[in-house]
């Protein structure tokens, strides 16, 4: 029981001070909205803090440590499926591109890491059904507010080029 204490602890502390920074970063590079890049006079992302903070309370308030616990590592794994998978597609339309760093036993380790994943990924969800869906109603509110950034980084892009002419 005091091991799962310190853990949960370490993993909010660590989410308290990660995720705003991934959406500082996301903010500043236009691939989240560009309020998230803000910073306070002491450096920290003040609106990505409060984001983070506001979403956290919701899961806190939203069901059981268990669920929130599933929840949480299920959009885990299907970040880390999905930038596996980014490997692959990395490699397949840039073949050229200089790769500093070279994958061990490729493609076979990374392919048995996308299947180690994957098959976490299903098994949190078969756990907990309940935070499955959840977690596909958070990317069905993702994807389409990704698709807006997406669009108004792509409208900028051609408005800058037409003013170059």
């Amino acid at each position: 029981m005091v091991l799962a204490m310190v853990m949960v602890v370490s993993s909010a502390n660590a989410y308290t001070l990660l995720v705003p920074r991934i959406l500082y970063g996301l903010g500043r590079d236009g691939l989240f909205f560009r309020w998230s890049a803000h910073v306070n006079r002491g450096g920290t992302p003040d609106w990505a803090m409060i984001v983070t903070i506001v979403v956290s309370i919701g899961l806190t308030l939203s069901g059981s440590f268990d669920t929130v616990f599933l929840l949480m590592g299920a959009m885990t794994l299907f970040t880390m499926v999905v930038t596996d998978l980014a490997y692959f597609v990395l490699r397949y339309r840039e073949p050229e591109l200089a790769r500093p760093f070279r994958a061990k036993g490729h493609p076979f380790f990374p392919i048995l890491l996308v299947l180690i994943d994957g098959a976490l990924f299903i098994a949190i969800l078969w756990a907990d059904p309940f935070g499955g869906m959840a977690m596909m109603a958070m990317l069905a509110t993702a994807l389409p507010i990704s698709a807006i950034i997406h669009w108004i980084r792509r409208k900028q892009r051609v408005s800058v080029a037409e003013q170059r002419l």
